[in-house]
């Protein structure tokens, strides 16, 4: 399945959340889902905990996004600019805790738009790109180069790795780790993450290494294709808000730690990536100092190459013919 079929079925997810959403705030049973953006504006309010000049606009938190980094976020309506993704969902969950409206606008990857005065808080960046005027506060995803394979086939070990011809998306930054972990490894490179997993169902390659994230988003389309190992320690997406405003970092920083206690941000991620797990050292088939050095390497490289794993134009274009106007839009 296409990577614009997976955007389709996240954002009916959200639409669906609207119906049953309210069950995880409620401690009802047999629930997994969490507010929809729409439910998390429409809810009765707390008295709001923030104001200005800690925030730009009183009764608003404007939410700095990529709105070009599916599945993160994207644009599904051109003519509306509205919204998808998995930072718009924690932002408006986010904005829900503190008793504010959430409004979003477009600072691409500018990760001090926030101290800049283009927003509250930046969404989806690593504590890496934040600056001298910003802090790094939390953190709500993972992203690292892993490996997928079969179900059946278990965990794998870099023996078994090395081994095997591995498929990857072609000059990947995921495809550079590996390769800086071992120059001797057989890769089989496709011109998209889709093409490799679709090799990867069709036993074409046994296994296929590319970012954890957007791996376990491709993987809940198939039957049998699971997470088998990371080589790297993950970098953690977070939120960036200025540095000087201790009072929305604090606040931010315990609406996040909210967010994990009570399930809700666990229920996000399911959405998107399903069962995908944690990664810690336990699961990391590389030693640390052989990861660390090589993932570094590599993503120096890919930067250079502008090599990624994300989504093109043309897919999020088809997404959003298929869904039209859905999520939160963005400021003008």
């Amino acid at each position: 399945m296409s990577v614009a079929k997976r955007l389709v079925m996240g954002v009916v997810a959200t639409l669906a959340a609207a119906v049953v959403g309210c069950c995880a705030l409620l401690g009802l049973t047999g629930c997994s889902t969490y507010p929809s953006v729409d439910e998390a504006k429409s809810q009765d309010r707390v008295t709001a905990t923030i104001s200005t000049p800690s925030i730009m606009t009183d009764g608003v938190l404007t939410v700095g996004v990529n709105a070009d980094d599916a599945p993160y976020c994207w644009v599904t309506d051109p003519s509306t600019g509205a919204l998808s993704g998995l930072d718009v969902d924690v932002a408006s969950q986010i904005a829900s805790l503190l008793g504010l409206e959430v409004r979003f606008v477009n600072v691409g990857d500018n990760a001090d738009a926030a101290a800049s005065g283009l927003c509250d808080v930046v969404m989806g960046v690593t504590a890496d790109q934040v600056g001298s005027a910003s802090v790094f506060v939390g953190s709500y995803a993972q992203s690292a180069a892993a490996v997928f394979s079969k179900s059946s086939s278990g965990d794998v070990t870099l023996d078994q790795l090395l081994a095997s011809t591995v498929g990857v998306q072609e000059n990947s930054s995921s495809a550079l780790t590996l390769e800086g972990i071992s120059s001797s490894v057989k890769l089989k490179g496709y011109s998209s993450l889709n093409d490799a997993l679709d090799a990867l169902e069709t036993g074409e390659v046994p296994y296929v290494v590319c970012d954890s994230f957007m791996g376990g988003y491709l993987a809940v389309t198939y039957d049998d294709i699971e997470f088998a190992g990371a080589l790297e320690m993950p970098r953690n997406r977070g939120i960036a808000v200025s540095g000087a405003d201790v009072e929305l970092s604090g606040a931010v920083q315990s609406a996040l730690d909210t967010l994990a206690t009570n399930g809700i941000e666990s229920a996000i991620l399911r959405d998107y990536v399903g069962d995908l797990p944690s990664i810690t050292q336990a699961n990391v088939i590389v030693s640390t100092s052989s990861s660390t050095a090589s993932s570094s390497g590599a993503g120096d490289q890919a930067a250079t190459e502008a090599a990624t794993e994300a989504v093109t134009d043309e897919q999020q274009d088809a997404a959003a013919e298929a869904t039209g106007d859905a999520g939160e839009a963005l400021a003008a």
